[in-house]
């Protein structure tokens, strides 16, 4: 009998993302399950003593007459990107920026991100004043090396939250695949049902010199994971890198 024919479509994608995973973490050594986990199940509890945490089942249906996303990242490419006929946009796209994109969603795109992903390392401040302001969802990802920080920014969070996580799935804690919050935005478009997703600033092989940080060779190898995420993800949604 066919593979197929014993697993049903999730399940061959989660078995495909597992081996994902797995190709990760051999890349990654210093990578933890265990306190990637525990992170999970932090933010899990933190989120369940909080008013504004949105449960997992309801972000399906949140954006559900959305067709169209544009993701926000930091990449150079952002700069000649928004200024490319392909990229199209308007009150029917959902906005969506990774943390350290905020400002340049603002300034070039003249609007405030629908969604900012996170996982606590880009602009917090301006993220925690868009939460409280202007209401967007912020996905917040937990992972073994920002521990600390969930418990110290997520509570400042008023406006709607849900959290993610590479090894913990809860009632407010959605299982992202993803080492980017480029790539676990990606998975979040596609989860809500998106169908098309233009990517502006995804340099995955040039990383950004407008964040001002330093690449560590262990982003790198993210980027490169991130890359082939996007790459996996392009057979189910039509995905535009400009």
């Amino acid at each position: 009998m066919h593979l197929k024919t014993l697993l049903s479509k999730n399940a061959l994608e989660y078995l495909c993302m597992s081996i994902y995973t797995d190709l990760a973490w051999s890349k990654i050594p210093y990578l933890n399950y265990k306190f990637d986990y525990y992170a999970g199940l932090l933010l899990e509890n933190l989120l369940k003593s909080m008013p504004n945490a949105i449960p997992t089942r309801r972000v399906f249906g949140m954006f559900k007459f959305k067709r169209e996303a544009l993701i926000v990242m930091p990449g150079e490419s952002i700069l000649k990107g928004i200024y490319s006929p392909l990229c199209t946009y308007g009150e029917e796209s959902l906005i969506i920026s990774t943390d350290s994109a905020i400002k340049l969603c603002l300034k070039l795109l003249r609007r405030k991100p629908d969604v900012i992903v996170s996982d606590l390392d880009g602009d917090v401040e301006l993220m925690v004043k868009l939460s409280n302001e202007s209401k967007c969802l912020t996905v917040v990802h937990a992972h073994g090396d920002n521990i600390e920080k969930l418990r110290s920014i997520v509570p400042k969070l008023k406006g709607p939250i849900v959290g993610t996580s590479q090894a913990f799935q809860g009632k407010y804690v959605l299982q992202s695949h993803g080492f980017t919050d480029g790539d676990r935005a990606i998975y979040l478009c596609k989860v809500i049902g998106i169908s098309k997703v233009i990517l502006l600033g995804a340099d995955f092989e040039r990383p950004s010199k407008l964040t001002g940080k330093c690449v560590s060779n262990v982003k790198q190898i993210k980027l490169d994971l991130a890359k082939l995420f996007t790459q996996w993800f392009s057979k189910d949604l039509l995905i535009i890198a400009i």
